[in-house]
């Protein structure tokens, strides 16, 4: 699979998970559910439920920044043929 079909995936995959995000954002479902029973949680589970994706996310984003530059770095330093 070549670099623009897998970007192309990668677009895809996110624009589903945007248009879903009640269904991303109920990653902790025990959690969630002691949170909304609750009266005092029900303005703290939006924010909980956010700090989830949030820690979720920072280690993917961290290695396809360092996956990233890697890439680029291979690329740059690429004898050219000719």
């Amino acid at each position: 699979m070549n670099w623009r079909k897998m970007i192309a995936v990668a677009a895809a995959l996110l624009v589903i998970l945007l248009c879903f995000p009640e269904t991303t954002s109920a990653q902790c479902p025990m959690c969630r559910t002691a949170l909304i029973n609750s009266p005092e949680g029900q303005e703290m589970a939006t924010g909980f439920n956010y700090g989830i994706l949030f820690l979720l996310g920072t280690p993917f984003l961290v290695v396809g920044t360092i996956a990233l530059l890697i890439f680029q770095a291979h690329r740059r330093y690429r004898p050219s043929s000719g």
